[in-house]
């Protein structure tokens, strides 16, 4: 009776490997077909438009800041006024003003409170590049003073 057993296992191992042999002469067969090459430019193509997808959607979505703008803002609250010209992604000037709290307001370009507050913006960044521009008394380096002490003790022991 062993051997019997033995001969059903032989014979049971000897068609797992052939089946195996099948399986993988069909693997073979099917990855030099048409069909495997097709399914593997379909996944290529799709990897290709996900990734294309992902960087278009990470990329910064340009558009205009200010939907909606303000005729006029506390003067006393304004930290900073920006200023955008026209660009391609906006057709229209923005002004936004920079509050001391952080928040931004836009405020209408057209308005004259705007017109007034960039005016003075203008004022003062031409009061600071003139402040900047000015030249300060000339004052003595310490290489200078050291040489002209150096200069004025020599001359005397050399005499």
């Amino acid at each position: 009776m062993g051997l019997t057993v033995s001969a059903r296992e032989d014979s049971s191992n000897l068609s797992r490997g052939l089946q195996k042999r099948k399986a993988l002469l069909q693997f073979v067969r099917y990855k030099e077909s048409a069909s495997f090459k097709t399914r593997m430019n379909t996944s290529i193509q799709c990897i290709i438009v996900l990734a294309c997808c992902i960087t278009y959607t990470s990329m910064a979505i340009l558009q205009c800041q200010c939907i909606k703008s303000s005729r006029s803002v506390d003067p006393s609250l304004i930290a900073d006024v920006k200023e955008y010209p026209p660009r391609p992604y906006c057709n229209k000037k923005e002004v936004i003003a920079v509050l001391k709290d952080k928040t931004l307001r836009c405020l209408d370009p057209s308005s004259r409170f705007t017109q007034a507050v960039l005016q003075t913006i203008k004022m003062q960044m031409v009061v600071r590049a003139a402040k900047k521009n000015i030249t300060s008394p000339k004052t003595t380096t310490a290489s200078a003073t050291v040489s002209a002490t150096v200069s004025a003790t020599a001359t005397p022991a050399s005499s």
